[in-house]
């Protein structure tokens, strides 16, 4: 038995050696290098002997600090020649001072082939460049986060076909109450801010998000509303050991149906973001309320309340502490930290780590902040520090008594009636459109390593244009998640299968051929998957009309 583990250990060692190998092969057979960043010219002699031995790069990013050794470079480096090295609007050089937002985007716009791989040279660390190496670290893991898929996307499509059916959905002209109101999260931190809730809840507004609620009941503690934002089926049972009885819901129009009907009221929200936010182009999505329902709950209460108040929206695993709180849904978990995770500066005294997830949904937060603009915003939590944020303990401010049952009606009359009327066949004819030009696309013929690269980023650029076409939108985001992870897995299985062709072997390559090479082959798998998923798509709204 051992032996056989043994031997099988070996061969997966050895597969995993030779699609290493076989990648490494691609690139260096075809001089054509993936997003590169380089952190320090140190006069750029290098660079200038990539460029003078024909290579190309994807994409490139350059940060010199000293703006003296960027002169240096000038003597060296062809910067002409080396701009037509890279891909088209992928060259972006950085001197002293670093713009975070602009990396970000840099990295945004090729989402799936700028964050698949990548070559980084580092000639110095300073703490600019440690903060900007982070940085990216941690945006690239984010950005490949978060997709979704065409089966999530239907189920919360259909439940939203039924959830605003004569519902009240939340105004395109909210107005703010006279009140904080404080996001209750699940996070461990919620345990240490248990006495500051039971001081104040006849102060603020408590919305309980997820599986908070279960705590605040032990506690003896009722939030005024009860958020939900999940599709999953058994929330319905969740919400009934937790105790929903007669607390409000505030729920996301993807919310699983059973678990809005045991609500004695409720009120709708648009979840920005999902294919049915789209489907009323009269109504604007509440942004930024995903992918955890703390991030809805800091939505709502940035766009409705005078002030925000966060209470276990940690972000992250607190060192220490368990994920979640005490007497939770989730039982009694241990205290290690994943091995997935990065250290990030907590809000107070304690080491807090966190992952691609909830990274992600720290930066959503705090574009949220940025985007409703709240008088302020205080973290009593111990998670992650987040921008825009006030980080104070109870005893460092105090809150005036408010009119409490004045202004939750003030918070419910922002929510008004609503029927959602449906149009399939536009839609339809939508993904048509899209189908056509997706066809326009995968027509061309691909051989080398940069044309594969190509494909997958005109791919995603037809999906972007798509999606910010208001007619099209709310039946692209439906495939928008699949359709990413189909052209992700298909430029893993190009490169890792060493299927590429160099330029010198592409010129030499006879058509009569182009059926017996393994990349026209997964080529061919990949369409055929994509109009599979299209048609799969229009069967669903055929059925839906």
């Amino acid at each position: 038995m051992d032996t056989n583990r043994l031997e099988q250990n070996d061969i997966q060692k050895q597969s995993i050696l030779t699609l290493y190998q076989n990648l490494i092969e691609s690139f260096c057979d075809s001089k054509f290098l993936p997003q590169t960043n380089i952190y320090g010219l140190m006069g750029g002699m290098f660079l200038q002997e990539l460029i003078d031995e024909g290579y190309h790069f994807y994409s490139l990013l350059i940060y010199e600090e000293h703006i003296d050794l960027f002169r240096v470079s000038l003597y060296f480096v062809d910067y002409e020649k080396l701009f037509r090295r890279v891909g088209e609007q992928s060259c972006f050089i950085i001197i002293k001072d670093i713009s975070l937002e602009i990396v970000s985007a840099f990295l945004h716009t090729k989402k799936l082939t700028n964050n698949f791989l990548s070559l980084s040279l580092t000639h110095y660390t300073t703490s600019n460049v440690s903060l900007l190496k982070d940085f990216i670290y941690k945006e690239k893991k984010a950005i490949m986060r978060g997709w979704g898929s065409f089966e999530d996307e239907l189920i919360g499509f259909k439940n939203a076909c039924l959830n605003l059916r004569h519902s009240r959905l939340l105004s395109m002209q909210p107005k703010r109450v006279n009140a904080p109101i404080c996001v209750i999260g699940n996070g461990a931190s919620l345990d240490l801010c248990i006495d500051f809730l039971k001081a104040y809840k006849d102060s603020m507004i408590l919305l309980s998000c997820g599986t908070a609620l279960k705590v605040l009941r032990h506690h003896g503690i009722s939030p005024d509303f009860q958020i939900e934002i999940e599709r999953v089926p058994y929330l319905a049972e969740v919400l009934k050991e937790a105790n929903l009885g007669d607390i409000p819901l505030l729920f996301a129009q993807t919310t699983d149906i059973k678990a809005c009907k045991l609500a004695k009221e409720r009120y709708g929200f648009l979840r920005g973001g999902s294919s049915s936010a789209y489907l009323d182009s009269t109504y604007t999505p509440l942004e930024f309320s995903a992918p955890f329902v703390g991030n809805a709950g800091v939505s709502i209460a940035a766009l409705l309340g005078s002030d925000v108040i966060l209470c276990g929206v940690d972000c992250g695993y607190i060192l220490g502490y368990s994920k979640h709180a005490q007497h939770s849904f989730y039982g009694k978990e241990d205290t290690q930290i994943p091995n997935d995770c990065f250290q990030v500066e907590g809000n107070k005294n304690l080491q807090v780590f966190s992952n691609d997830l909830f990274y992600l949904s720290a930066k959503n937060i705090e574009q949220a902040i940025k985007l409703y603009k709240p008088n302020r915003v205080i973290n009593l939590g111990y998670g992650v520090r987040l921008q825009h944020t006030m980080s104070l303990n109870e005893d460092d401010f105090m809150l005036k008594p408010i009119d409490k049952q004045k202004e939750i009606a003030r918070f419910k009359e922002n929510f008004t009636a609503y029927n959602l009327t449906l149009d399939t066949q536009e839609m339809i004819i939508s993904l048509n459109a899209f189908c056509k030009a997706l066809q326009d696309i995968l027509a061309k013929n691909i051989h080398t390593i940069q044309e594969i690269f190509d494909l997958t980023q005109d791919v995603f650029n037809l999906l972007q244009k798509s999606i910010n076409d208001r007619t099209m939108r709310k039946s692209i985001i439906l495939l928008e998640g699949s359709i990413m992870h189909l052209s992700y897995t298909h430029l893993l299985a190009q490169l890792f299968a060493k299927t590429i062709q160099t330029t010198e072997s592409k010129k030499s390559y006879s058509k009569q051929d182009k059926n017996n090479i393994p990349i026209q082959a997964l080529k061919t798998l990949y369409s055929q998957s994509l109009f599979s998923l299209i048609n799969e798509c229009k069967k669903a709204m055929e059925v839906m009309k």
